[in-house]
């Protein structure tokens, strides 16, 4: 089943890439049969590659911070350092994404 973007979870973006990324043949077939002109390229499908992998650092965060059971803004800050830090090894490891 796709996922839709949903404007109360800022992470379902991610959500809904990966999920893509599951269906990736089924839609593709889907697409080509019923959508020809919205078939992705395969540009594309690396692009939305490239922006999972970017959105990933704040869905892990959100998670962490997510499973506490009393999360405190103490871990806030910490969290967010080390989402700038995965960003910045993705901007070595991947610099058309920086």
């Amino acid at each position: 089943e796709l996922l839709l973007d949903e404007a109360t979870r800022w992470d379902s973006a991610f959500v809904m890439l990966n999920r893509c990324w599951t269906l990736r043949k089924p839609l593709d077939r889907f697409l080509q049969q019923f959508l020809p002109a919205k078939k992705l390229t395969p540009m594309q499908w690396h692009f939305l590659e490239d922006l999972e992998v970017i959105l990933e650092v704040p869905h892990v965060a959100q998670q962490i911070m997510s499973s506490e059971k009393t999360p405190v803004l103490s871990h806030a800050v910490p969290a967010f350092e080390e989402m700038i830090k995965w960003w910045e090894k993705i901007a070595i490891l991947i610099p058309h994404c920086a």
